[in-house]
Order: C-alpha cells, then structure tokens, then sequence
C-alpha cells in the first residue's frame, strides 16, 4: 500500500521531504506526528498530490544511474 510522506526530522529525511511532499515533524514529537496525520487524513485530495510529488522526487533522486556513481 502505497502512503504519503509523514516523517520525522531525523537525518536524511531533511533533504528527502519538501512542502510538496510531505510534512516534517520534529523527533520525539507524538502529539506533532498525529497533528499531521489528522491533517492529512482530513485532506484526501492533498494527500494524493504529496503522494504522487513524493514518488517522482524519489524516482529523480534515486534514478539507478545516479545511485551507482
């Protein structure tokens, strides 16, 4: 199953995530995490765009081609 991005603000998930593609949450931060999740749960169609700007910024920066150089 196929999920938008809600992720916290560890290492890596920085530079991954932008306003387009999911929302960052601080560590440790439960209440801030469900905030988000309710947000998005709440916005169906918003939800839809992140997942679709999330998968094409993967595919962009994980093309098979620049993770071998």
């Amino acid at each position: 199953m196929r999920r938008g991005a809600d992720r916290d603000h560890i290492r890596g998930n920085r530079e991954a995530l932008t306003p387009e593609t999911g929302i960052l949450v601080p560590e440790r931060a439960p209440a801030e995490l469900a905030r988000a999740v309710v947000e998005l749960a709440g916005d169906p169609a918003r939800l839809a765009r992140m997942r679709t700007a999330a998968t094409q910024r993967a595919r962009d920066l994980f093309r098979r081609q620049i993770v071998r150089a």
